[in-house]
């Protein structure tokens, strides 16, 4: 008899740690998944930053631009990929470390035009004059102040159902910003053409792991990682003025 009640009451509390651990699989609801988020974008010392958009200059483009760094300014490092040819890329790398800014164009493939090597052939590091060292030296915060970020509490009581999506290690939710919310966060921002959200992403701890914002009528979107964990960058070996 007490060895069947044994057997029952374990059987009892595997059920109940089955449920608990489906109970803390579920969703957060969508007010609680976004203060997290955005508290996290607020107190985050660094953060690597990845995105892609089309540029239509010279005919259309995908660029793909990845920054790391801390969001103060002072530290960063940023990689800018862009198509110039049908299998090759043009790659402008920059490194800001203090108040120096150190950049390098560099182009990659067999079919890279030549107008395009000529302008932009590999010359190694420089560093920037001072005038355009400053407006290239926060590039984490300058892409993240676009965005017109919706106060921490703005979803609160907003009825969004989370989608779940698949990530390379793991599961996430990416939650709706109702329009309301998104263009009350846009009006707020005033200044410049800051872009709206349309969406975010956690993964399963709640870390904000993406951002998709409207631009010019078109979707852009922000992955973001390496919270907290990001290198200092350094001055490169060889810097040529």
């Amino acid at each position: 008899m007490h060895r069947r009640r044994a057997v029952h009451a374990a059987g009892l509390g595997l059920i109940g740690a089955l449920a608990l651990a489906g109970c803390a699989s579920d969703p957060q609801p969508a007010g609680e998944a976004w203060k997290q988020a955005r508290t996290q974008l607020d107190e985050a010392e660094s953060v690597r930053l990845s995105t892609a958009y089309t540029t239509g200059r010279q005919g259309p483009s995908v660029v793909t631009w990845d920054i790391a760094g801390t969001l103060d300014g002072g530290n960063a490092t940023s990689t800018a990929t862009m198509g110039v040819g049908e299998d090759s890329r043009m790659v402008v790398d920059t490194r800001t470390v203090g108040e120096d800014v150190y950049a390098r164009v560099s182009t990659e493939g067999e079919d890279v035009p030549a107008q395009v090597r000529a302008a932009y052939g590999d010359d190694g590091w420089k560093r920037l004059p001072a005038d355009q060292a400053q407006a290239q030296a926060n590039p984490l915060r300058t892409e993240l102040d676009r965005i017109a970020l919706p106060a921490a509490d703005a979803l609160e009581g907003a009825d969004v159902e989370p989608e779940e999506v698949e990530l390379q290690d793991g599961h996430a939710q990416r939650y709706a910003v109702p329009a309301d919310v998104a263009g009350a966060a846009q009006a707020a921002a005033g200044e410049g053409e800051p872009v709206r959200v349309r969406s975010f992403t956690v993964d399963e701890d709640g870390s904000l792991v993406g951002l998709q914002v409207e631009a010019a009528n078109a979707l852009q979107q922000y992955e973001l990682s390496d919270w907290n964990a990001i290198d200092p960058a350094e001055v490169p070996e060889e810097v040529s003025e």
